[in-house]
């Protein structure tokens, strides 16, 4: 099965510097994700553009949650099923395409560093992700993970739970809180296989706020 890939930005002149670029290209079964309040009429003509905050279900007001809004548009409103392969990606990643092309199907990535622990990322984050989780630096059952917020997978409606969580117990205006929710899904998707090398992340911003 050829996985569907979604790539998440907040930027119409990204957009279109990708698409010269080629960046994605390789990728067959392709659609753009456009995240937050920006105009996008520039780029309205793509083929199958689309824009989450013109969907009937979407939380694009949780502006902090960046590419988790996109999560949730896709699957609330029918672009993504269960059973479904799914490439999750921001706009930042690059394939190295002598590894990728291995695996035409899929995109397993890498990030610039492989694993950290999860609690390395910000003097303030292990208590939000305790109130998320539930769980302190020291019960985590992998306390080295890849920290990223870009997956291949197999989807379930239950990976948005982290994401709904997040909105039920208030943590929607810490400006980081899209950090927050990367590290608690690397541990929720622990088990998840990488291919070593296939991508690296930018961590590149396009989200302005």
């Amino acid at each position: 099965m050829t996985a569907k890939t979604f790539i998440f930005c907040h930027d119409a002149e990204i957009v279109k510097g990708c698409i010269n670029s080629g960046r994605f290209d390789l990728f067959d079964d392709l659609r753009w994700v456009m995240l937050g309040p920006r105009d996008f009429s520039s780029i309205a003509s793509i083929p199958g553009l689309i824009i989450a905050r013109d969907l009937p279900d979407n939380i694009e007001h949780h502006r902090n949650l960046v590419a988790w809004t996109g999560w949730y548009a896709l699957a609330r409103n029918g672009y993504i099923q269960e059973g479904d392969i799914v490439n999750l990606f921001e706009y930042d990643v690059t394939y190295n395409q002598g590894q990728f092309r291995q695996l035409p199907q899929c995109g397993y990535f890498q990030i610039p560093v492989d694993t950290v622990p999860y609690w390395q990322c910000g003097h303030n984050y292990e208590g939000h992700i305790k109130t998320l989780t539930g769980k302190g630096s020291g019960e985590f059952t992998a306390p080295m993970v890849p920290v990223t917020s870009n997956y291949t997978m197999v989807w379930s409606d239950a990976h948005l739970q982290l994401t709904l969580d997040c909105i039920t117990k208030g943590l929607t205006e810490l400006t980081y809180v899209g950090h927050v929710l990367e590290r608690a899904y690397s541990q929720h998707f622990v088990g998840i296989p990488m291919q070593v090398g296939a991508f690296n992340h930018a961590f590149a911003n396009s989200h302005g706020y």
